[in-house]
């Protein structure tokens, strides 16, 4: 169960499109599950100035407009939820909120095009490499619940980080994890994927999480079986670590990461920043 020791907030940056009104209800869905806050933020930048000064409106409009949406989702899902509309790079500003607001997790709609900002591409992995906190990106595609959760495993350490967040959201969901291990190249690699593997199966063992293992082929990519597994098995989750830069004191996504984050088959992703001690959320 989620820890009841600091409120627990979620994040919703929206620029009014549809993609992130799919993010925002799945993200009321979940606050409504864990007693958190949802608070929606609109960062006011070049493009809403743009928007506003093209559509004839003022800041205040804006802010009205976004409260109305706060006050049909709090009635909707019966939670408290906060717009907040703040001015700023859009990218600075929702690290920043994050971080003050301590927020439990941000959910990103991504491929908006409707809405003012256009949150796609590399300005929506922009905003996923610069949170302190866990990101659910959303597409168009709407689920309901995260019944089934697929977790790559690689022979990185950080992949345990996935850990507690995948054990907290399978008891909120009942879900069963889909352990997808990846296969050594060598076999010192393949010892210390064997080694991570056992270490996830305990935990969840201990938790009561229901688990599949499924061993990727040597042939092929990976992030290619990961989706067709996916898809597959009707999941409704994929959680993924971003990479660390060696050389700059930050996060990237590559090719693989980019691959998850925007499937075709339009599958949520959740992507981790590693931070040195994993954030633990259930008891």
């Amino acid at each position: 169960m989620f820890m009841e020791t600091n409120e627990k907030i979620i994040l919703a940056p929206t620029d009014f499109s549809e993609i992130c009104e799919n993010a925002i209800n799945h993200g009321a869905a979940l606050a409504k599950l864990i007693d958190a806050k949802l608070y929606l933020l609109h960062v006011f930048n070049s493009d809403s100035k743009s928007y506003v000064k093209k559509e004839g409106l003022s800041l205040s409009k804006l802010e009205e407009k976004l409260g109305k949406v706060a006050t049909e989702i709090s009635s909707k899902f019966g939670i408290e939820v906060v717009p907040l509309v703040r001015e700023g790079s859009l990218f600075d500003t929702i690290e920043e909120t994050t971080k003050e607001l301590n927020s439990l997790l941000v959910v990103l709609g991504t491929h908006g095009k409707t809405g003012i900002q256009h949150l796609t591409g590399s300005y929506a992995l922009k905003v996923v490499t610069s949170s302190p906190s866990p990101v659910i990106v959303f597409q168009q595609k709407s689920i309901e619940g995260f019944n089934n959760i697929v977790f790559p495993v690689s022979d990185t350490m950080e992949v345990r980080q996935k850990v507690n967040w995948a054990i907290g959201i399978a008891k909120l969901f009942d879900s069963k994890v889909h352990l997808f291990r990846i296969t050594g190249n060598t076999d010192e690699s393949e010892k210390k994927i064997h080694v991570i593997s056992n270490q996830i199966k305990e935990s969840f063992q201990k938790h009561g999480v229901a688990y599949v293992e499924k061993l990727a082929d040597k042939s092929g990519g990976f992030a290619d079986q990961v989706l067709y597994y996916a898809n597959a098995n009707n999941a409704d989750l994929i959680m993924i670590i971003t990479q660390k830069n060696e050389f700059v004191p930050t996060f990237f996504l590559g090719p693989w990461d980019e691959k998850m984050i925007f499937n075709q088959s339009q599958i949520p992703v959740m992507c981790i920043n590693p931070r040195e001690l994993s954030t633990y959320f259930y008891k």
